[in-house]
């Protein structure tokens, strides 16, 4: 339901420092799950806050209708190299820029691990 602009946003446009490109062609090869980020197009955006509109299979912790942030820490959590600190990940990556699907999307696919409850101070009403 909401993005911004950030400095990933700008980067990813311009192609600077690097394409992000080959990024998301590193990533497809890691597994059949991530080859779904290799397209010739990306969409960009390390920030959002939304609903859930569906989890996959494995998802535990999150339902249809929670209300979400999203933060943009992208990695393997079954990774043991990320188990004490994701951000020291071997395979840590900035969701919407070096991966595809990001914020600015009308519908943004996320790991659930990226997922946080909405503070109910911030929610407002609920869209009817």
């Amino acid at each position: 339901m909401a993005s911004s602009i950030n400095f990933n946003t700008v980067w990813s446009s311009i192609f600077e420092p690097v394409s992000t490109f080959g990024s998301l062609a590193r990533l497809a090869r890691e597994s059949e799950w991530a080859k779904r980020h290799d397209r010739d197009y990306q969409v960009i955006g390390s920030d959002a806050s939304g609903v859930v509109l569906r989890v996959g299979s494995a998802v535990r912790s999150w339902k249809p209708g929670d209300r979400i942030t999203v933060h943009c820490n992208h990695v393997d959590d079954q990774d043991p190299t990320s188990h004490d600190d994701s951000m020291l990940g071997s395979n840590q990556r900035i969701w919407g820029y070096e991966t595809n699907f990001g914020g600015l999307a009308d519908l943004a696919v996320v790991k659930a691990n990226q997922l946080m409850p909405k503070p109910e101070h911030l929610r407002g009403r609920r869209p009817q």
